[in-house]
């Protein structure tokens, strides 16, 4: 396992906090903080991921798709895509746990590193039931 080192500190004073919590050969794992005074981020998916919100609100755009995402939802995103974050309420940021996969992780459970392309990945968006389920919504 490699070694854990920040991008920024995630701290509730700074506007968007990024860190690294985990990076191994299965996966990197980073929480990211967005105060809600905080200009929303931007830009282009890096690695294909798994977005565990457990705090807040907010709304992401990929194109013409967009959601509003909270703790009962979890996003699946494409490396690759630009998207954009909102706050759609006012005094609300969040926070979530981004998980990636490594390469070989996709390989294994895709049968390919670009899971948009297999069947198996048809929603973008599934809110997290109970019983541990997921619907596809998106």
């Amino acid at each position: 396992m490699r070694s854990v080192q920040s991008e920024a500190p995630c701290q509730h004073a700074a506007p968007v906090g990024r860190r690294v919590v985990h990076e191994g050969d299965v996966a990197q794992v980073v929480e990211i903080r967005t105060r809600a005074d905080a200009p929303p981020p931007s830009g282009v998916i890096e690695r294909h991921a798994v977005v565990l919100p457990y705090e807040g609100l907010f709304g992401f755009r990929v194109g013409p798709r967009s959601g509003l995402f909270d703790a009962q939802r979890a996003l699946f995103v494409t490396a690759g895509e630009e998207y954009a974050d909102s706050h759609p309420v006012e005094g609300i940021g969040h926070a979530a746990l981004v998980i990636r996969p490594s390469d070989e992780v996709l390989q294994a459970l895709f049968g390919s590193d670009r899971p948009s392309s297999h069947t198996a990945s048809v929603g973008w968006a599934c809110r997290c039931p109970p019983a541990a389920g997921c619907e596809r919504s998106g």
